[in-house]
């Protein structure tokens, strides 16, 4: 049971990387979660083709808003590979 509290308080965990993205992000019902943003990176290539706008303007906002001291701390965290950092980062057609 105190593995699941502490897998779950991981997750209910807000990070500078969030605040960045969620800030840009008017409807409060429609911010992300720590647990949305690991699976966008942790299945980015999966999904790259099937991204809602939600999941588009986060990438958009993570390449041009956020700083890269967020984006480390955020994969320190998570354990998010630096290769699906990079990908994400290279891919331009997000941010139209």
């Amino acid at each position: 049971m105190k593995n699941n509290k502490a897998k779950l308080n991981k997750y209910q965990k807000d990070t500078p990387l969030l605040s960045t993205i969620n800030c840009s992000i008017g409807d409060v019902s429609k911010h992300l979660d720590a647990k949305g943003l690991c699976d966008l990176f942790l299945h980015i290539k999966d999904k790259e083709k099937h991204l809602s706008n939600l999941e588009k303007y986060a990438l958009k906002i993570i390449k041009t808003e956020a700083y890269p001291q967020e984006l480390e701390w955020f994969k320190k965290d998570y354990k998010i590979p630096q290769e699906n950092i990079e990908y994400v980062l290279s891919k331009l057609s997000y941010a139209r």
